[in-house]
């Protein structure tokens, strides 16, 4: 048996291409947006939003850029650079160059699911409430949600805190 090591690159074409129709939604549409706004409000009496959707969660790469793209007045935007395309435009590119677009917070966990599937995600407190955001979002793309693990942690308390927290 060999042991080895697998170096995967996210950005490449043939791995982005499985995301056009998510990014399309995102850039076009708005669903993610909506989805994870909608399952955000339906848990906010139990937990604290981690994560907040914009609507486009999506990042433009090329050259030495990674910046956010914004919709204004139908053309869209790659902010902090000269950068706008129309629709017509934008589409193309997406189907032409998926690796030039990069999912925000709300997008990865669904891209790095369906590039490779686990059985669970083991994350921090944190982490695992904003996956829990993303739920829905998987259903809707009919991608295998996992197992949310929680991780050991532990916390460092100083004597003084101690004290304080015994007087409580």
């Amino acid at each position: 048996m060999t042991n080895g090591l697998i170096v995967l690159i996210p950005d490449h074409p043939l791995l982005k291409q499985q995301m056009v129709k998510v990014f399309s939604d995102d850039l076009f549409a708005h669903k993610p947006f909506e989805i994870v706004q909608q399952t955000s409000g339906k848990i906010s009496e139990a937990y604290t939003a981690q994560a907040f959707p914009r609507e486009i969660n999506l990042f433009y790469l090329k050259d030495d850029i990674r910046e956010r793209i914004e919709e204004k007045e139908g053309s869209f935007h790659v902010l902090n650079t000269t950068l706008s395309f129309t629709a017509e435009e934008l589409q193309s590119e997406l189907q032409n160059h998926p690796e030039r677009f990069s999912p925000n917070v709300i997008l990865r966990g669904i891209y790095q699911e369906t590039i490779l599937p686990n059985l669970a995600f083991i994350g921090g407190g944190g982490e695992l409430a904003y996956w829990l955001q993303l739920k829905d979002l998987f259903n809707h793309y009919s991608v295998v949600f996992p197992v949310l693990v929680l991780r050991n942690s532990f916390l460092v308390a100083e004597e003084k805190w101690r004290k304080k927290k015994d007087q409580l």
